[in-house]
């Protein structure tokens, strides 16, 4: 989820096909949840010019979901 300036309140994305996806305008805190299936799935963030900030572990739900700066994100990979 993250916070929508423009209309004040959440937006929620889903990422379910296995890509690289490209953030655009993403500012300020949101959340995250990363609730994959397998052993090795996890998804990863990354800054400017594909540098590499943060694996997101999985969580198991019900857990909740994790708090984020996007800020600094400018893609993510939501597999392995």
């Amino acid at each position: 989820m993250v916070w929508d300036h423009s209309t004040d309140g959440w937006e929620v994305f889903r990422f379910d096909r296995c890509a690289t996806y490209a953030l655009s305008n993403w500012e300020g805190s949101g959340f995250y949840g990363d609730n994959q299936t397998g052993g090795r799935a996890t998804a990863t963030l990354y800054g400017q010019g594909g540098r590499w900030l943060k694996n997101v572990p999985i969580s198991a739900p019900p857990t909740g979901a994790e708090s984020q700066d996007w800020s600094p994100v400018w893609s993510i990979r939501n597999c392995y």
